[in-house]
């Protein structure tokens, strides 16, 4: 996906996402702030299959970063650093709705899925590149995990309230167990 899906400025108003710097080994920090997620507005706005393309987009350009980042680090550099910010995080966080939508984004429902068309990175010379970077068309509920695997090397949570510990009780099933022990 070269291109940003229609709508792609209106969805990075609603979801404030994107990469804050780099940390000490040259990875990209991506920070998410999900207590400024308006959810009522995200949930009004989009459905769990027009989500889909916003979040594809938005991998694809943190890897675009990141294959940036190696050719001047001159080393593989494909994972990022999570920071997920939950100041401001409310009830309407925790709603049915906001929750579909979560499950959606992340790409575990039980969704069709547009056909994707990604470019894969240019391999580095003496690195080994990705060997299956081209996506399974149609529905896959996985797909964002084939695509994207082992994306994040780790994933810190800050400003949390007392209700996101029986939050992620629920969440955390809805995503790969490698990701879960990264947080």
């Amino acid at each position: 996906m070269t291109r940003p899906p229609p709508g792609q400025l209106k969805f990075e108003q609603i979801y404030q996402a994107g990469p804050v710097g780099r940390d000490a080994e040259g990875r990209a920090v991506v920070l998410e702030r999900v207590g400024r997620i308006p959810a009522s507005v995200l949930c009004a706005t989009y459905d769990e299959e027009s989500i889909v393309p916003h979040g594809v987009f938005v991998k694809e350009a943190a890897r675009a970063l990141c294959r940036d980042l190696s050719e001047r680090a001159q080393r593989r550099l494909y994972k990022v650093v999570m920071v997920i910010d939950f100041k401001g995080v409310g009830t309407q966080h925790t709603s049915i709705d906001f929750l579909r939508f979560f499950r959606a984004y992340n790409n575990q429902a039980d969704l069709t899925i547009p056909t994707l068309t990604l470019t894969p990175p240019a391999p580095l010379p003496g690195l080994h590149p990705n060997p299956n970077p081209t996506p399974t068309p149609g529905p896959d509920p996985t797909q964002f995990n084939l695509n994207y695997p082992e994306f994040m090397s780790n994933c810190y949570v800050i400003n949390a309230p007392y209700f996101v510990v029986g939050l992620w009780s629920v969440v955390k099933h809805w995503l790969d167990p490698r990701t879960v022990a990264k947080v």
